[in-house]
């Protein structure tokens, strides 16, 4: 039978955290409601295409503009 280790349960204060807790892309587009819009410059478009899909699933689109890309919640 393979040896279990058990791990100490800690009530000291946790380390100091290395990543961000909040995602800035999410809190700017899981804010917007419907008919909101904003441009998107083309070089953060995989950014903002990746963060709208994992907080807007299926209730935005995003299309090319001159000034790069237009990002849009429909429903």
């Amino acid at each position: 039978m393979a040896k279990v280790k058990y791990f100490k349960v800690s009530s000291t204060e946790a380390p100091k955290r290395n990543t961000q807790p909040h995602s800035t892309w999410g809190s700017l587009i899981g804010g917007m409601k419907r008919g909101q819009w904003m441009y998107v410059p083309a070089e953060k478009r995989a950014c903002a295409a990746a963060a709208a899909n994992k907080y807007c699933k299926g209730r935005y689109t995003m299309f090319k503009v001159p000034e790069g890309f237009c990002f849009q919640i429909i429903k």
